[in-house]
């Protein structure tokens, strides 16, 4: 398969680089941290996991940081943090 920009952009770890013991380890570990994610929110971290959606990523993250809650990512003050102009749910100007 010819390599796409954005397939040259993501260096990704392939797959295979996981032996099956840290897969299941991986899945297991993501299936009981989702549990504690609100169900408006599983969608975004399903998608993050998933490593096709930088969007997502940024998304899952700031909830992360920010206790999943929204109005605290968009009021975020650490300015230091590299994904601060990234952060979702800013107010349009």
């Amino acid at each position: 398969m010819k390599p796409t920009k954005a397939t040259e952009r993501v260096k990704r770890p392939v797959k295979g680089t996981l032996s099956e013991e840290q897969a299941k380890e991986v899945l297991r570990r993501r299936s009981a941290y989702e549990r504690n994610v609100q169900a408006s929110y599983v969608g975004v971290y399903r998608r993050a996991w998933k490593g096709r959606s930088l969007r997502a990523a940024i998304n899952a993250k700031c909830l992360d940081c920010c206790c999943q809650n929204r109005i605290v990512v968009r009021n975020c003050s650490c300015v230091e943090c590299p994904l601060w102009d990234y952060r979702p749910y800013q107010v349009s100007e």
